[in-house]
């Protein structure tokens, strides 16, 4: 795995190659201060970690536009909840997470082609 500033070099090294992937995790928090709100004033605010989602975008031009799309897409921000990215890394195509290395494959992770995303290149 590599931090963000040593992803952004690697990535030019290994996208030529296209059995590359970016590995990207969110965290889902949920405000149980909310569920006694009624609206009015401001929300009381006790956030608690839940859970959270593990992308494989393949073949993403790079880390950073793999994050966007996921955030984009699955991220989400209100008084009750919110989910966001908390991590990213480069890695090959076959990466499997530790939860579905235990799981046997029965929890996986969400494996999304790039071009499924944005459409063939023309």
């Amino acid at each position: 795995m590599y931090t963000m500033r040593e992803q952004s070099t690697h990535m030019g090294d290994i996208m030529g190659n296209l059995q590359s992937a970016v590995y990207v995790q969110t965290q889902y928090r949920e405000n149980y201060g909310a569920h006694d709100w009624n609206g009015i004033g401001e929300c009381p605010q006790y956030w608690k970690c839940k859970f959270g989602s593990d992308y494989i975008i393949l073949s993403a031009p790079s880390a950073e536009e793999a994050e966007s799309y996921v955030t984009r897409t699955y991220g989400h921000r209100d008084h009750y909840s919110e989910e966001y990215v908390i991590a990213s890394s480069v890695v090959d195509a076959s990466f499997q997470t530790e939860m579905e290395k235990i799981s046997d494959g029965e929890c996986s992770a969400i494996r999304i082609e790039w071009d499924d995303v944005t459409g063939p290149v023309q």
